[in-house]
């Protein structure tokens, strides 16, 4: 045999082994795959491994990996695949059995031929509504052979708006948070076409800033200790002010309290120079100022003095439904008078408590009990406890209807989500001054908001709390229980 004939030999046989895809002794692989042409979806599908009776079964350790001919590619025995233009793609199915350490790639050619050839028809750009810093985009949409509009499912709309959003449809809206000239761009494509086209314009947004607009300071006045403190409104372009209700106000008034709102009152207990500091924060456009000022407080009014009952009756139907009543305190002449500062809170021994001055509270187990009220004029800053034992003889069912105590009008105050374990709200309409107490009567939260105001229960301790709002000398309360 020549050298010739010899080399060509193992080249042949070399091939042969190539082509058989490495097949090792033991291995099962497939001979090919099918396709099922939906133009331009296609679905391929790879022939499973035969047994020794010539059926087929499925072989876990089958790997299958596509290529599309397109730069695509996928993975499994069957897959889907869509194909952007028309033309011919050598689509190749490669196997392996990664048990056995063997593989197989089987290739086809695959014909695309469903696109139609015309022109792509894109639209021939977009319009705005403006109404500044709120802005209305659409892109137009295509014509026909005629001339007139109509609608192409096949296209998809993007929009830059220029400031590092964008968007998706024909139809988008943007709001701009800062003045300036922006770029805006909308990108069409045909997917069936598989064009594209950018049309770009400029906005002109002048109607804001390029800053935020913050106010430029506040205001205080004096009476004996007790301030009241204004923020100062933004100002327009005219240089009128007008209220922004982006803005969130929080104060510091140098003794270690603070509050919030544009309005504030706030009482020193002390003489001396304190620095009050005001943070304003644009809620809209992110960004704040601290503007901080010094005030005197040369007097201070002398506290009025506490007049606080001196102690609670109660009634029960015998068992273990009872009622309780708080003493009204006493004017000069001894006769009880309505104290709209006075706070009523009551502990019945059995972890349970209420607030109010009338209250009933029923016992699901007989016993005897240590019922404490703690009485706290919120005005004047004083508090009182009187505890009794009362005796539960025996069990009865608890009634249907509660004496609760209501001061003012009907309450507008609600806290929620009730029970809570993470954040909640109370809300109640107006300015409010809110305080929050435990089940041993003593304050734990306290602050100020208008309409509503949002907290965090994560200093709290599983229980149950009395929530209660003042406004306009009127008291409200309500029961929040913290679980986690």
């Amino acid at each position: 045999m020549s050298k010739q004939t010899f080399w060509a030999a193992c080249i042949l046989l070399l091939a042969a082994f190539l082509s058989a895809g490495h097949s090792y002794a033991g291995c099962k692989l497939p001979g090919g795959w099918t396709q099922i042409d939906s133009c331009p979806v296609f679905q391929f599908e790879g022939n499973k491994p035969l047994d020794s009776s010539g059926k087929p079964y499925t072989d876990s350790c089958l790997k299958y990996t596509w290529n599309f001919g397109d730069s695509a590619t996928a993975s499994g025995r069957i897959v889907t695949h869509t194909y952007t233009k028309n033309g011919t793609y050598y689509v190749c199915l490669k196997i392996q059995d990664l048990c056995r350490g063997c593989d197989t790639t089987i290739c086809k050619t695959v014909t695309v031929s469903c696109y139609y050839p015309t022109k792509c028809k894109m639209p021939r750009g977009w319009s705005q509504i403006d109404s500044c810093p709120f802005y209305h985009f659409e892109g137009n949409n295509p014509l026909d052979s005629s001339g007139k509009p109509y609608t192409n499912p096949c296209l998809k709309y993007t929009w830059n708006f220029g400031d590092g959003y964008t968007a998706s449809g024909r139809i988008a809206s943007h709001t701009y948070s800062t003045g300036g000239t922006y770029n805006v761009c909308m990108t069409v494509l045909d997917t069936c076409k598989g064009c594209d086209t950018i049309i770009c314009k400029k906005v002109y947004v002048s109607c804001i800033s390029s800053g935020c607009t913050l106010p430029v300071g506040w205001s205080s006045s004096d009476s004996c200790g007790h301030f009241s403190f204004e923020g100062k409104n933004p100002v327009d372009s005219s240089g009128k002010p007008y209220t922004d209700s982006c803005l969130q106000y929080t104060w510091t008034f140098g003794d270690g309290t603070s509050g919030t709102g544009r309005l504030i009152t706030h009482t020193y207990t002390a003489t001396g120079t304190y620095i009050v500091c005001l943070k304003v924060k644009n809620l809209c456009f992110g960004c704040d100022t601290t503007i901080c000022k010094k005030v005197s407080v040369t007097c201070v009014s002398a506290p009025k003095a506490c007049n606080l009952p001196d102690g609670w009756s109660s009634k029960s139907d015998s068992c273990s439904n009872w009622t309780f009543e708080g003493h009204r305190p006493l004017d000069a002449s001894g006769k009880p008078y309505t104290d709209s500062c006075l706070v009523y809170l009551w502990s019945f021994g059995d972890s349970s408590v209420a607030t109010g001055r009338v209250v009933s509270h029923h016992y699901a187990t007989v016993g005897k009990y240590t019922v404490c009220l703690r009485i706290i004029d919120t005005c004047r800053g004083c508090d009182t406890m009187i505890c009794n034992s009362v005796g539960i003889p025996c069990y009865s069912p608890a009634l249907t209807t509660d004496i609760q105590s209501v001061s003012g009008e009907a309450s507008t105050l609600s806290v929620f989500p009730n029970p809570a374990n993470g954040n909640f709200t109370i809300r109640s309409a107006g300015r409010q001054q809110y305080r929050v107490f435990d089940a041993f009567g003593r304050m734990v939260m306290s602050g100020q908001f208008t309409d509503r105001i949002s907290l965090s229960a994560s200093e709290l301790s599983t229980g149950v709390y009395s929530v209660q709002c003042i406004s306009n000398d009127q008291v409200q309360q309500t029961r929040l229980v913290i679980t986690r």
